[in-house]
């Protein structure tokens, strides 16, 4: 688990993806960066655990769950890769390696670092709030992966298919930054089912671009409490690769759009593993068309790239109340991606990225 190649990802999947239109290929490219992440990640901690906390490691018996790892790899490689791809497992390793190194200087880089460069446009997700565990409660965590919970719903329309878990109490929830529902009794459970074999059929006719993206990309939904005024909210993780937070809504057509929305930031989240498209936070903040307070480059592009995907969707609706919003959303995104080209903070890349996806903008 200790060897990964390097990845490269094809120019013209690259502007594909800046496009919003990579599809299920596309997908395919940055899930095994996220495949050699995670092996690189799960083999950093194993070496941590063992050689500053060895008591706690042998405990917990941390080299038998890996062993189990192993073993899955080896009898079942689609197998091994869906545990591997469990969304949080990413974020778990990421909080026992601060753990571990917490008596080191931080280091400047993605396992260390705060996640603020994929804070979506709506609020920024914090690391869920884990002080009071040991680190033998976090170690003993990874075996939690082997055996995910929540409830598997099996969707096809159009000869689009998603598969995906409804996580309804797996200890990485609060992530999302939002309140998060206790256990779905039986009637939630059918109302969520219902909306999705609803809102899935949606997309696989009306946007069958993204329903291939999106069932290729995505892999678990957590359902989150709305507030107090009822107001839709969904969300997606930095590190948390396949999952999208979002509360019920209140027909197919909003979970379409936020299935849209969160994955594309799912998406540039992977891809950012892969290319830096901006550099560190220089500090300066800039409008978002879309919040009230200014924002790093990292998160305007996130929005922006997120944005892309709303004005697209609400091209493809009807009625007047889509006209509207596809107007609305399409001059935000198109002054986002121009800020962002005016900031000086994008890399060669990030350039030709922003000015790729504010041509796809253009021509819709």
């Amino acid at each position: 688990m200790t060897t990964a190649s390097p990845h490269t990802i094809p120019r013209r999947t690259f502007l594909a993806l800046a496009r919003g239109r990579g599809g299920a290929d596309a997908v395919a490219v940055l899930r095994a960066g996220q495949l050699s992440k995670r092996r690189l990640l799960l083999s950093a901690v194993r070496r941590a655990a063992e050689a500053r906390r060895p008591d706690e490691a042998r405990e917990v018996r941390l080299a038998e769950t890996y062993e189990e790892f192993e073993r899955i790899r080896q009898r079942s490689r689609e197998q091994w890769e869906s545990v591997l791809l469990q969304p949080y497992l990413d974020l778990w390793a990421a909080d026992c390696l601060r753990r571990l190194h917490a008596d080191e200087a931080p280091a400047q880089n993605q396992d260390q670092a705060p996640d603020q460069d994929q804070a979506p446009d709506q609020h920024q997700h914090q690391h869920p709030d884990r002080s009071e565990d040991t680190d033998r409660d976090r170690l003993r965590g990874l075996a939690g992966f082997l055996r995910p919970t929540g409830h598997v719903v099996r969707l096809e329309a159009a000869g689009h298919r998603l598969v995906l878990r409804i996580d309804d109490r797996g200890p990485y929830r609060h992530a999302h930054g939002e309140p998060v529902p206790g256990p779905l009794g039986e009637d939630e459970l059918r109302a969520w089912r219902e909306l999705l074999a609803e809102a899935w059929r949606l997309l696989a006719e009306r946007h069958p671009w993204y329903a291939e993206a999106v069932g290729a990309g995505v892999s678990t939904l957590v359902p989150l409490r709305p507030p107090p005024d009822g107001t839709a909210v969904s969300s997606a993780v930095r590190r948390g690769y396949g999952a999208i937070g979002v509360s019920l809504p209140s027909g197919p057509q909003p979970l379409a759009l936020a299935l849209v929305h969160e994955f594309l930031h799912i998406q540039l989240g992977a891809l950012l593993d892969l290319v830096p498209l901006h550099g560190p936070d220089s500090g300066a903040r800039y409008h978002a068309p879309w919040r009230p307070d200014p924002r790093p480059a990292g998160a305007l592009l996130q929005g922006t790239y997120a944005h892309l995907g709303v004005s697209d969707f609400w091209r493809r609706e009807s009625g007047p109340l889509a006209a509207e919003q596809y107007a609305h959303w399409r001059g935000r995104t198109l002054e986002a991606a121009d800020t962002l080209l005016e900031s000086g903070e994008l890399t060669e890349d990030g350039r030709e990225f922003v000015i790729e996806l504010r041509r796809a903008v253009c021509d819709r």
